[in-house]
């Protein structure tokens, strides 16, 4: 229950950044427009708009439009091309990640993500000794058949062939464990 809570009440990165970034702006701007206003005494709502209002949003605009390009491409990029690299891992797709940045969190996370992907790639496949019992069985029913055949042809060698490829890679991955 509480867990789909939290999922309903969850916001994307880029929208958690998006928004307080324009909080923060808003704030900037308010704070220096009532400070220009204290600090001009006696001005007329024309001078307020021209003068003060009108620039502080122009720039306040500009400094939100730059800060959202900004942490968009060296915060929310990255860490969305890492966690699409996660799922390929998931995937079973164990090639390292090429993701330079010079922000000292990601850089970190991506060398931790590419030593997971080393060591995931050198594990040894527990159930390749499993997988090899299965593998002799069906050999063994192939072979059955050949046996009992009056005439052997080549097409009949081709499964008994793959059985084989596949019993020694199986084979080969439960030595490794």
């Amino acid at each position: 229950m509480k867990k789909e809570m939290y999922t309903n009440t969850t916001k994307s990165l880029s929208w958690t950044l998006t928004k307080s970034s324009i909080i923060a702006v808003i704030i900037g701007m308010a704070t220096y427009t009532l400070f220009e206003i204290i600090a001009s005494g006696e001005v007329d709502t024309h001078e307020i708009l021209t003068h003060h209002l009108l620039p502080t949003v122009l720039i306040g605009a500009i400094i939100w439009a730059v800060l959202t390009m900004l942490l968009r491409s060296k915060v929310i990029s990255p860490i969305r091309d890492i966690l699409n690299h996660l799922a390929q891992l998931g995937n079973g797709r164990f090639a390292p990640i090429e993701k330079p940045s010079d922000v000292t969190e990601i850089r970190e996370i991506v060398t931790v993500v590419n030593r997971l992907t080393s060591k995931l790639k050198s594990a040894p496949d527990n159930e390749g000794a499993s997988k090899a019992v299965d593998d002799l069985v069906k050999l063994r029913s192939d072979l059955k058949a050949v046996i009992d055949c009056e005439k052997i042809t080549p097409d009949q060698l081709v499964p008994i062939m793959r059985d084989l490829k596949q019993l020694e890679g199986h084979l080969l991955s439960a030595l490794q464990a």
